[in-house]
């Protein structure tokens, strides 16, 4: 009984390939080429819409930064004026531990220390 070997079954040396192998492998390397440069511009796109949203979230963090620096430092302009108002009537301002912004008579430490037996 002879056994006859089909083409799949037999193995070709590398340096022996057909033709027909030949342009199997050429084709499954311009496909793989292909998927490889479609993957790769779909990583672009990906890549491209992700800087875009942090370059959004940048510029609007930036214009935040910026309007919550513009706010303080009115709150400090207004501050100042506000001492420097109460201070000409005689005022003197200050903080509590609390934070409170507090203004009292010019004198009035001085007096209250002078109550409670301590020295101004």
């Amino acid at each position: 009984m002879t056994a006859t070997l089909t083409r799949a079954h037999v193995c070709t040396p590398p340096g022996d390939q057909s033709a027909e192998v030949k342009k199997t492998i050429q084709a499954l390397r311009k496909k793989l080429s292909r998927w490889e440069l479609d993957h790769l511009r779909a990583h672009c796109v990906k890549l491209a819409n992700e800087l875009e949203e942090a370059q959004a979230t940048i510029e609007r963090l930036t214009e935040e930064r910026d309007s919550a620096e513009s706010w303080a430092e009115g709150w400090r302009e207004d501050v100042d004026r506000l001492v420097t108002a109460l201070e000409g009537a005689g005022q003197q301002v200050g903080l509590t531990q609390c934070g409170a912004v507090v203004a009292m008579p010019a004198n009035g430490a001085a007096q209250q220390a002078a109550a409670e037996g301590g020295a101004a």
